[in-house]
């Protein structure tokens, strides 16, 4: 299944099985305990009535990846994002701070033991005081499968919010690249690759002032694009990574096979 579908799939389950909820005084229609399944080898939706920005997509995960939480690095790509600030400066709630601190420990888990279920990192801090920018992310499991293609690197996403008509997209990506951040930093001793991504969401929801929205990306949904996975960027190290999302930032247009 490819993401565009695997991403309408989710809104139409949502269409047809949410039940219509009001949480911070916007309605909604929500699945509680919704979990699904994507190929981070293909981590990008391209389909054109969702008019997604790009740009701040790989912004995003380089973000992530240099563990920056200032609005300096970020908020050239959405402006909107200062709304979430709580001192006009930073993010409180930025992944990639965390990221950071554990991504060593996640790293040295998985080179002394490749089949670990201890390669976790947390997002989500106990007793979070009130802010702008509460973290939706709970934490991340990383674990690896032999498949008969041979083992591969999946992670689980466990997220206690996730608005699949605005967030997913960029969510998708985002956990991706994290994924294969970690990848590129093990000590291999045979090719692993990419594997499956679960996005595991205790609110799985759309607001309802963005049904007309989510309308016309279902009408229009066989206008996808092809593009190159970052996979084929001869992308060895994480700091190729960073480097090549870097690149695809600032002219996100190199992406499309067109």
């Amino acid at each position: 299944m490819t993401t565009d579908k695997r991403y309408a799939d989710l809104m139409e389950k949502i269409l047809m099985e949410g039940q219509p909820i009001k949480r911070r005084g916007m309605d909604s229609l929500e699945i509680l305990g919704n979990s699904t399944t994507w190929n981070m080898q293909y981590p990008i939706i391209s389909l054109k009535e969702r008019r997604l920005n790009y740009q701040f997509m790989f912004a995003e995960a380089l973000w992530i990846l240099r563990g920056q939480k200032s609005l300096d690095e970020i908020s050239p790509y959405c402006g909107r994002i200062q709304k979430f600030s709580d001192d006009g400066r930073y993010l409180s709630g930025a992944y990639g701070p965390p990221f950071i601190e554990q991504r060593r420990y996640v790293v040295d888990c998985l080179d002394a033991d490749i089949m670990t279920r201890q390669a976790v990192m947390t997002f989500w801090r106990p007793s979070p005081r009130e802010s702008k920018d509460i973290p939706c992310t709970l934490a991340l499991q990383f674990i690896v499968t032999d498949m008969d293609g041979g083992p591969q690197l999946n992670l689980i996403a466990s997220m206690r919010s996730s608005d699949a008509f605005l967030g997913i997209p960029y969510d998708v990506f985002s956990f991706s690249m994290i994924a294969y951040h970690v990848l590129l930093s093990l000590k291999m001793t045979r090719p692993i690759h990419l594997g499956w991504l679960s996005i595991m969401a205790g609110s799985q929801h759309i607001y309802k002032s963005d049904l007309a929205l989510v309308s016309n990306v279902l009408s229009n949904r066989s206008e996808s694009r092809e593009y190159t996975p970052i996979t084929s960027y001869y992308v060895h190290t994480p700091v190729s990574l960073e480097n090549t999302l870097s690149t695809l930032r600032d002219n996100p247009k190199i992406l499309w096979m067109e």
